[in-house]
């Protein structure tokens, strides 16, 4: 698994051009901006690369919206892999959520 630091580059090829948001299911069928591939590699970036927002409940649901169908990726001028760098960021989540299962479960006993 590639972790999300070695996508650094590709996150800066994005250049908002929004055919990534004529694609997605998720966005044509919510329209809500945050659903966008440009919208959600923003937050990831904020979140985990620049540590400069939170990882809240919302930021969860953003990310864990996004279906991986791919068209994103399909349609990206820049070849940006939205895809995943989705994946990298869950990935990034699932092990913050274990390591402090283990931090309560090690203070429990």
């Amino acid at each position: 698994m590639i972790k999300l630091e070695e996508y650094i580059d590709s996150l800066d090829k994005c250049s908002y051009c929004g055919y990534c948001q004529e694609t997605c299911p998720l966005y044509i069928s919510e329209l809500f901006e945050p659903y966008t591939a440009r919208s959600r590699i923003n937050l990831i970036r904020s979140v985990f690369l620049e540590k400069s927002w939170p990882l809240s409940p919302g930021v969860l649901k953003i990310i864990d919206s996004c279906m991986l169908c791919t068209q994103c990726t399909r349609t990206c001028s820049g070849r940006v892999p939205i895809d995943e760098i989705v994946i990298a960021a869950r990935s990034e989540i699932h092990r913050g959520i274990e390591f402090k299962k283990m931090v309560i479960k090690n203070l429990l006993t």
